[in-house]
């Protein structure tokens, strides 16, 4: 699509700018008349090019080469929409099938290299460094559309096997001693934790908020603002604590690696690092301020969640047999229902943002409606049939209804099954006679079952419809989606119900009015929601539907897949605009002479190639009075116009109807009109603001003088 507009969008510029075009132009000009006769047919009001019914052969290449500037012309202006796209910083993908295991597309195990705010590299304890990767494990989770889960919402499924899990892992393992004094800083989900004290079960770091206080740079915790200007490097400090108006409510006196509590605050102040000047000035004090009491805390597996999250489960502290700590492990939980299904749109968000597991869209967005209802109906044997067959007058037939052409080729948007005691048979809808014209006749006179199946076909997606039925009855429909997913309606057009219906009573949805091959049960008929099958074909309303005796199938243009990425997503909007595309001609456009009708004066502009000996339309206009009578062909014998070596192109507003132009394009003889035709066709009259000129020399140096 994107190169399709690429290709129209440079077009529709080259023409822009191309010299048969000239907006400034007056209409009735030689230089624009071009443009108006395209901007019209664009409009509705179709063009004929003429020559003479013995025109030389250089007339009817010289009319080619003005039909084909023409057409050039005919376009029409196309707006499109601005379109959001889906940026991602990490690893994404939009080719998911549904029921497939997303770890097959994403990946089990992400790292940095797909993710890029995870981190990878080296942290330092004292003079050591340690390697460290974060990590993220996906769960084998799949997009299914269960209509019993979310009412047939389409959703990623995270029961499945495994779980999502973030870890942070020591590459180089850790095997220092730890404490108070000398914690060891590390960040899990970019929130920084100093851990003083680590088991095969448990870690133990300081709480509250961190960070470094000088006499004149707070630590800030609630309301409260905590200095430090006096200490010893490596030994005390002395602490200053004020409310958020500046008053001193406390001091304290802390050694290096030790807490001190401040009743008057209710707050426990723990210092891990002092450094100050000889004369006792602090340059910095490294502390950790909270809750009385509340300082450190240790996290223990399976019981204890990040903090702040009722999600996030501590889930494993690993330690090798050498007491050294290899990693940290942090697993979502699935409390419940509301967890335990990703709907379309939402996201897992990780503590503190740092990471999503996300499904924000389906990869077709574009779908065809397909309605599926009985109907009374007549079909005729051909387009110009004036009554319907024999015995198809007024019969029940059951009828597909789409809201584009997917039938006969693209020819068509409907089509109908109908039967009368003797045939069944196939017909498609004509739009351009509003009939039925039949395709395809059944003989089911030993009332053998009779199966008549035809395809479909919309942007990629083929499908199949099959009626089964026999002369007398028509008893169920099927259609076959692009994934072989199967949906069967029970229609009941028998001799004996008088009203064709669906299932077995009339306006009334019972569940056997619909059945699935891809759900259990199968039935569906009185499921008041969507029903969606593996391939994304959706069976809309099915209830209200069924109750109205019809089935409505949106058919997505494509196999359906899922729209999954793993980081953060962000979305970009492009600005909508519009570009010209060529608008197809549906009627011919040229004609002898002797071919044009009254009809064709009336309705359409005519291009007249040839002079008034060669072409009777163009003599028509002089006696008309239309064109100069010294234009004339009296007797065989061209008027005193007609000067030998020239040729003219003139408009003629209101020719042969009112509102309806005609342009003569005319010489002498053969090689003069051929002359003026190619000066038309390849812009070189485009500057001419006359409605008349008259054209000698050659192509390449031209001699134009305006009449």
């Amino acid at each position: 699509m994107q190169i399709k507009r690429f290709v129209a969008s440079s077009l529709a510029a080259l023409m822009a700018g191309a010299t048969f075009a000239g907006a400034a132009l007056a209409a009735t000009s030689v230089g624009g008349v071009l443009k108006t006769l395209g901007s019209q047919a664009a409009a509705g009001i179709p063009y004929l090019v003429v020559v003479g019914d013995t025109a030389a052969a250089s007339d009817v290449v010289g009319a080619i080469d003005v039909a084909s500037a023409l057409a050039q012309q005919v376009t029409k202006e196309v707006t499109v929409p601005g379109v959001t796209a889906f940026d991602v910083d990490g690893k994404a993908r939009g080719d998911i099938p549904f029921d497939t295991d997303i770890t097959g597309y994403l990946g089990t195990v992400l790292t940095k290299t797909q993710v890029p705010q995870l981190f990878r590299g080296d942290i330092t304890y004292g003079t050591d460094k340690f390697t460290v990767a974060e990590e993220i494990t996906l769960p084998s989770a799949k997009v299914e559309y269960d209509k019993d889960t979310l009412n047939g919402t389409v959703y990623l499924d995270l029961t499945a096997e495994g779980s999502l899990k973030y870890t942070y892992k020591f590459i180089t393992p850790f095997n220092k001693p730890l404490s108070v004094n000398k914690p060891l800083t590390i960040s899990l989900f970019g929130q920084e934790f100093k851990i003083v004290n680590y088991t095969s079960s448990t870690f133990k770091a300081l709480t509250g908020v961190t960070g470094t206080a000088t006499e004149s740079t707070p630590v800030v915790y609630g309301d409260y603002q905590i200095y430090s200007d006096l200490g010893s490097t490596n030994e005390w400090a002395r602490v200053v604590i004020k409310d958020k108006n500046g008053n001193t409510v406390d001091t304290l006196i802390v050694d290096q690696g030790s807490s001190q509590d401040s009743n008057l605050a209710g707050l426990t102040v723990t210092i891990t690092k002092v450094r100050a000047l000889s004369d006792g000035r602090v340059v910095g004090v490294e502390l950790t301020v909270g809750p009385i009491g509340k300082v450190e805390k240790e996290y223990k597996e399976n019981e204890d969640y990040f903090p702040g999250t009722d999600l996030w489960k501590l889930t494993d502290v690993e330690v090798d047999e050498n007491g050294a700590l290899r990693a940290i492990e942090y697993t979502y939980q699935l409390p419940n229902a509301t967890y335990q299904y990703l709907k379309l749109g939402d996201k897992i968000v990780a503590p503190n943002g740092y990471f999503e597991l996300g499904f924000p869209d389906l990869s077709v967005k574009k779908f065809v409606t397909l309605i599926i209802r009985p109907e009374t109906v007549s079909i005729y044997e051909a387009p110009t049939s004036t009554s319907p067959m024999t015995g198809f007058s007024g019969v029940s037939g059951i009828v597909f209804e789409a809201d584009s052409p997917v039938f006969k080729d693209l020819e068509t948007n409907k089509a109908v099954v109908a039967r009368n005691g003797t045939y069944v048979v196939l017909a498609y809808w004509d739009s351009s006679v509003s009939k039925y014209i039949y395709d395809v006749v059944s003989n089911s006179t030993d009332l053998a079952t009779t199966h008549i199946t035809f395809k479909g076909k919309y942007d990629m997606h083929e499908f199949t419809l099959d009626v089964t039925g026999d002369k007398t009855n028509i008893t169920e429909v099927k259609l076959i989606d692009g994934g072989n997913n199967v949906i069967t309606a029970a229609f009941n057009l028998s001799a004996v119900v008088p009203n064709a219906q669906l299932g077995v009573s009339k306006q009334s949805a019972e569940d056997s009015d619909v059945s699935v091959d891809w759900e259990a049960p199968n039935t569906v008929g009185t499921w008041e929601y969507d029903v969606v099958s593996p391939y994304g074909t959706v069976v809309s309303s099915v209830k209200s539907n069924a109750a109205a005796d019809k089935v409505v199938i949106k058919l997505p243009a494509d196999q359906q897949k899922a729209y999954v990425y793993v980081g953060k997503l962000k979305t970009v909007t492009t600005a909508g605009g519009t570009y010209k595309t060529y608008a197809p001609l549906s009627l011919p456009v040229a004609k002898l002479a002797s071919e044009v009708t009254d009809a064709d004066k009336t309705n359409a502009n005519i291009v007249l190639v040839g002079g008034p000996c060669a072409n009777s339309l163009v003599q028509a206009l002089v006696d008309a009075g239309k064109l100069d009578a010294s234009f004339t062909c009296a007797g065989g014998t061209p008027g005193p116009a007609w000067t030998p070596g020239a040729a003219y192109v003139k408009v003629v507003e209101d020719a042969f109807a009112t509102g309806r132009i005609a342009l003569v394009v005319a010489g002498t003889n053969a090689a003069d009109t051929r002359l003026a035709t190619s000066l038309l066709s390849q812009g070189k009259l485009a500057d001419q603001t006359a409605s008349g000129v008259k054209v000698s020399g050659t192509v390449t140096a031209p001699v134009v003088t305006p009449m």
